[in-house]
């Protein structure tokens, strides 16, 4: 089995034992563990560091991104506008409507250091049958790695590499408080992120 496979596989067994100790509910629909093992071998649960940028630049309303590491890692780093739900606080009923009835109306995004942790809340979620649920594929380590700190593409790169590069300093521009927006956007209305440390948000892979 591959180290990605073998992830995926540890991933699965963490989130069937957290599942475990769910309460029974009648009229929730549970997704087999191959299922969801599909939908993210294929990553359709993943949502891009581009595409994030883009939304929340857009200030689209349907948006919300659920951040799942610590009340601590939390303070130190956060994108605009997200919610800290710690991981082990994912099955506490005060976060049932938020996670379950608002399922047609957000498009959720979970959110950690990198992808383990959010993936894992993830799981949980989806194999109760809640929907629109995502994963920010890379982390906030790939965030810093597009977004705050993009790296300029080798001159024999394509030019897709170039016009991706040139696409992430606006993102750059728009998330540090740069002078310059994207397009025609005001970013007065997005928070600034705070950047207390050069070398992205701390904790690991997780």
């Amino acid at each position: 089995m591959s180290k990605p496979l073998r992830i995926l596989a540890v991933i699965v067994i963490l989130a069937g034992i957290s599942i475990a100790f769910l309460p029974e509910r009648n009229n929730v629909v549970q997704l087999d563990a191959e299922e969801i093992m599909f939908e993210m071998k294929t990553e359709s649960n993943m949502e891009s560091v581009d595409n994030l940028a883009k939304m929340l630049i857009e200030k689209d309303p349907t948006l919300l991104i659920i951040d799942v590491r610590t009340a601590e890692e939390f303070a130190e780093f956060s994108l605009p506008g997200s919610m800290n739900i710690p991981l082990e606080q994912i099955l506490n009923p005060d976060w049932k409507d938020l996670l379950e009835d608002f399922a047609g109306v957000y498009h959720k995004v979970f959110v950690s250091n990198g992808t383990s942790k959010a993936s894992e809340a993830w799981m949980i979620c989806r194999r109760q049958g809640f929907k629109n649920n995502y994963v920010l594929k890379g982390g906030l380590n790939e965030w810093f790695n597009l977004v705050i700190h993009p790296e300029k593409p080798k001159s024999t790169e394509d030019t897709k590499a170039m016009a991706d590069y040139q696409r992430r300093l606006g993102f750059q521009q728009f998330f540090t408080g740069g002078k310059a927006s994207v397009g025609s956007i005001d970013n007065s209305a997005v928070p600034t992120i705070n950047i207390k440390k050069k070398k992205g948000p701390s904790g690991g892979c997780g």
